[in-house]
């Protein structure tokens, strides 16, 4: 095929046999005159078409060439000849442009190839990677023609060099995908909207506290997740930040996917872009702060109020004593006013452990001693002090403990006062102490008034938390608290099992060693882990994992036992997993943020995607279930049963 410079050297000579021929016809008349004058025009429109073609083809800023359907370079520009870092076009003509193309992109020009002449398409554009002579690597855009002339179809390609602008645009990408990452390991929800309150951007935070994905929060918001007591002062504070462009600082409560409400730090600050505003926000959980804020309030009610009493009635018999000559009566006033100073003891003796319990400054002095004896002289020293109700010890086993003789006479005496105080009616309290698997398990047993189930609820979020300090539950004070932070410090737990009318039953556990006598049995690291706290099954024909829980849980167990869990269930590749917490008992609470915040995230990232749970009889640990999802991930389907069947059947159901 004649290359671009033979066919115009043809055309010359062709013109040239033109002009002679005009000639010859100058004296053909003047109608030959009118072809001749006609046919030179067109000559000299050609010759200075020619003219401008190879002016503009070689003057394009863009590197310009003509190629074979090969892919050969028929001819360039210098542009391009610059471009691809040649020293002249002699280093291009006759190669192929495949030999430039990056060896990660050369497959772009194979179908430039296949789309301009073998599927016949007038033009095709791509974007490619191509590598200069001197090695350097750049990005182009490519804008390919197809046309054809007496020695068959050419290509006429332009490339443009874009490199910048390629690498600009990978950075906004860089760096939007950098600042999504950011947000989603902020503990805050973040996003974005337009000037008109329009969301543009939720991170992953946002979506899993609302259970919704990122489309549904982007297309409706989380407007109707506000509570109703805050959304319409909420909505018109937003709506006049968006009106004058000033930042907003609100508190409102937002509802999670489980139902609840959490205390939010709304903030939202305006940011110039152009002629419009994008408007960056964040959600901050404050509700522990909240909740702090309350107990405050509550503790300073609680303080005023229980050391008013005393304080009144000491008062009145310290003025009775005065008035009365009766040596008797004011013998009886002096011992009513002890009593009362004892009271006032024992209530600033509580509200000062409180407050070290909240500095951090709670003393404990550890020591090996009989648990035993103490259960014995506290029941006798008890006994000596009502008269009315008979203190029964059914079941008192040996046992060692190391621990704080001290605080914990002080936990075991509070629940014998609060038993003999609110049972006015009954004369019996029920004491138990017995080992278990390495633990020592205290009971007291009252025939009172007894607990609603609203208030036993009330009253294991009291403890879930260790720093809900104060909070006062139907005349219970501060003892429950303390008694319950001590119990934690020595690695123990509180619940309480109670029905209305029939009397409560409070529980305590500690281990005698200070943590708990894990012990395994057996694993083939499979298929099935069977130890004293928890047995793992995987069940092939079914393909899920059964977890059978035993006895009494604490952090030490609930973790490890969830850590085994997590491994079969990576090394069985399942999705479903049966959950039977029937034989549990007490309060693992100190677990449950665990599981929410780190357990059930893994096990959704692990492939989880069924969790049929079967509560336990006991209240306080189905409270502790509950609060082990009440975060869980969005994805993952998570339903209670009170037995095996029901459960079964559940994860048996196809989707």
């Amino acid at each position: 095929m004649a290359n671009s410079e033979e066919r115009i050297q043809l055309l010359e000579h062709q013109n040239r046999e033109l002009l002679a021929e005009n000639l010859r016809l100058k004296t053909s008349g003047r109608q030959e005159n009118d072809k001749r004058d006609i046919h030179d025009a067109a000559v000299e429109q050609l010759r200075q078409s020619n003219i401008r073609y190879r002016t503009v083809f070689e003057n394009s800023l863009l590197g310009n060439k003509i190629i074979s359907p090969d892919l050969k370079i028929l001819q360039v520009n210098s542009a391009l000849v610059k471009m691809l870092g040649c020293s002249s076009k002699d280093d291009l003509i006759g190669h192929h442009i495949i030999d430039f193309a990056h060896p990660d992109y050369k497959a772009d020009w194979q179908i430039l190839q296949e789309k301009l002449w073998r599927k016949n398409l007038p033009s095709f554009k791509l974007e490619t990677c191509m590598v200069a002579k001197n090695g350097q690597e750049f990005w182009v855009s490519v804008t390919s023609i197809l046309f054809t002339d007496d020695g068959g179809p050419l290509g006429f390609t332009i490339l443009e060099n874009i490199d910048k602008k390629k690498r600009s645009v990978n950075n906004l990408i860089l760096r939007e995908k950098w600042f999504r990452e950011m947000t989603d390991i902020m503990p805050q929800q973040v996003w974005a909207a337009d000037d008109e309150g329009n969301y543009s951007f939720v991170n992953s935070q946002s979506c899993a506290y609302f259970g919704r994905t990122e489309d549904e929060l982007l297309t409706n918001g989380w407007q109707d997740m506000i509570h109703p007591e805050d959304k319409d002062s909420y909505l018109q504070a937003w709506g006049q930040a968006l009106k004058t462009g000033r930042p907003l600082t609100f508190e409102l409560r937002l509802k999670n996917k489980s139902g609840y409400y959490h205390w939010f730090l709304n903030r939202a600050v305006p940011i110039r872009d152009g002629q419009a505003n994008l408007w960056l926000g964040t959600n901050t959980d404050i509700d522990l702060q909240k909740a702090k804020e309350r107990q405050k309030d509550e503790f300073l009610s609680i303080a005023s109020h229980e050391l008013k009493t005393p304080l009144t009635s000491l008062k009145l018999y310290s003025q009775l004593a005065i008035k009365t000559n009766d040596a008797d009566k004011k013998q009886d006033f002096v011992k009513r006013s002890v009593s009362h100073i004892h009271r006032l003891e024992r209530l600033i003796a509580d509200l000062l452990d409180v407050s070290k319990i909240n500095a951090g400054k709670m003393s404990y002095e550890i020591e090996r001693f009989k648990f035993d004896d103490m259960v014995s002289e506290l029941a006798a020293n008890m006994q000596s002090t009502t008269l009315k109700h008979r203190i029964k010890v059914e079941r008192n086993d040996p046992a060692k403990l190391e621990g704080d003789r001290h605080r914990l006479e002080q936990v075991l005496n509070n629940l014998l006062s609060n038993a003999i105080k609110y049972s006015p009616e009954a004369d019996e309290i029920v004491l138990e102490s017995k080992v278990v698997d390495g633990n020592v398990i205290v009971s007291v047993k009252d025939y009172g008034i007894g607990i609603s189930k609203d208030d036993l609820t009330k009253l294991f979020e009291r403890y879930y938390r260790a720093d809900n300090a104060a909070m006062k539950f139907e005349g219970l004070g501060l003892g429950l608290y303390i008694s319950a932070e001590i119990l934690k410090r020595h690695n123990g737990s509180l619940w309480i099992e109670s029905e209305p009318g029939s009397g409560s039953t409070f529980f305590f556990i500690l281990p005698l060693q200070g943590n708990s006598l894990l012990k395994e049995f057996g694993t083939d690291g499979q298929t099935f882990y069977d130890s004293n706290f928890i047995k793992i099954n995987y069940v092939a024909d079914r393909q899920w994992l059964e977890a059978e829980w035993i006895g009494y849980q604490n952090l030490e167990s609930v973790k490890k036992g969830c850590m085994i869990m997590l491994n079969l269930l990576i090394k069985n590749k399942c999705s479903q997993v049966l959950n039977d917490n029937s034989q549990v008992m007490g309060n693992w609470s100190e677990a449950s943020d665990w599981g929410a915040e780190y357990w059930f995230p893994a096990m959704t990232e692990a492939g989880l995607r069924k969790f049929a749970w079967i509560y336990s009889a006991s209240a306080f640990s189905q409270m502790s279930a509950n609060k082990s999802l009440e975060n869980a991930p969005g994805d993952l389907q998570t339903v209670f049963f009170h037995n095996r069947q029901d459960a079964e059947e559940w994860l048996n159901r196809a989707d």
